[in-house]
């Protein structure tokens, strides 16, 4: 299972503190934390009718962002094409907005993916790190090409955006003779500027990341259930709440954790292996996609059932706990997700842990670890 988290905390006046030599200002905080893999699995390769075979257009069902109208003015945070890019992330370099009508506070922050892609290749976990904010994957190409855009609200990072800082994002992508298609990507961030009737009351102040790198790959990745990716740090004293934003979702052999079967099933299915599970893979044949039938091509033991849970902890105490949305990459079901994707293939959900109950742990002024499970 790999994991991204963010914790968002909201702040006292600084003249309730016991020390006035310590000041910051009233709001709140946010870390964020990754963890993902990468996929070593082969492409489905599915027969696609002859009529689907131009450029898509990939897209996931949400509900569309409703945006201010105030003025908006938009940054270019990746321009880049990932070919052979296992271990080489994209690496660049933020500006805010120089115009002096967008330069703060914002009443809302959005950014737009713009992605393309031919040919044949996996679908591929990608993670963008400014402060640490999206996690996505790619639609599978086909060999006309495919287009895709998608938009994320990320209004609660505005803190990390006030200054200039390093980008990366990473794609892990691999090109060979058989896997021939690049990933083209776009990011961009549109700054819609805040009027006298905006309410930034549920803006954080600060944003920490809890990650595993900088200028690389920042996101934890955890091989079992008991593996632990955490980060050190140091909050400000007047801390008032505090909510951790995870991201998770499983990769390699952990990828398909949902259609898992029970220890109690293991024997009924005659699987054999290390796993405390087991994972159905199938195949679409040409007749299966005209009868809609799946056809079973093998089953293979991998990590334990059904069921994936995400522990929080604070100094090694337990701070709470939550459950994954299992998200179906394009992958998985190539055939029949042209070109609408699941729930979440694009914009990966997050899940919220209120930990304020241990904030009278986190305000003295000490270093503090945040591990997730």
């Amino acid at each position: 299972m790999h994991f991204l988290a963010a914790l968002t905390a909201f702040l006292l006046p600084a003249a309730c503190l016991a020390d006035p030599n310590i000041s910051v200002n009233p709001g709140s905080i946010k870390l964020g934390a990754r963890l993902a893999g990468h996929l070593h699995r082969p492409p489905s390769f599915a027969v696609v009718p002859h009529n689907l075979q131009k450029v898509s257009h990939p897209f996931e069902v949400d509900v569309p962002l409703k945006v201010p109208r105030t003025k908006a003015c938009t940054v270019n945070v990746v321009q880049h094409e990932f070919v052979f890019s296992f271990g080489k992330p994209f690496v660049g370099n933020f500006t805010p907005p120089v115009e002096k009508e967008c330069n703060g506070p914002w009443e809302m922050v959005v950014l737009e993916m713009t992605g393309s892609s031919r040919g044949r290749q996996y679908d591929r976990i990608a993670g963008l790190w400014i402060g640490g904010f999206l996690r996505t994957s790619t639609p599978e190409p086909t060999n006309a090409g495919i287009l895709w855009k998608f938009q994320k609200d990320v209004t609660s990072y505005s803190s990390t955006l006030t200054v200039p800082q390093t980008v990366v994002m990473d794609l892990s992508n691999l090109v060979t003779a058989e896997l021939n298609g690049t990933y083209t990507v776009t990011v961009d961030l549109a700054f819609y500027s805040a009027d006298a009737h905006a309410n930034l009351d549920d803006v954080p102040d600060l944003v920490v990341p809890i990650s595993a790198g900088a200028e690389s790959s920042a996101w934890f990745s955890l091989q079992s259930d008991s593996s632990v990716g955490a980060r050190n740090v140091t909050l400000p004293r007047n801390l008032r709440r505090a909510v951790v934003e995870v991201y998770a979702n499983g990769q390699i052999n952990d990828e398909f954790w949902y259609v898992n079967a029970p220890n109690s099933y293991i024997q009924l299915l005659n699987q054999t292996g290390t796993g405390n599970g087991a994972y159905w893979r199938w195949r679409w044949s040409r007749e299966d996609f005209v009868f809609g039938m799946l056809t079973r091509l093998s089953s293979v033991p991998t990590y334990p059932g059904p069921y994936r849970e995400i522990l929080v902890f604070i100094d090694n105490k337990l701070a709470g706990a939550t459950v994954t949305f299992p998200v179906i990459f394009s992958g998985e079901r190539a055939s029949v997700m042209v070109p609408m994707l699941s729930i979440g293939a694009l914009n990966i959900p997050s899940y919220y842990i209120d930990v304020t109950p241990f904030v009278g742990l986190l305000v003295d002024g000490k270093r503090h670890q945040i591990g997730l499970q």
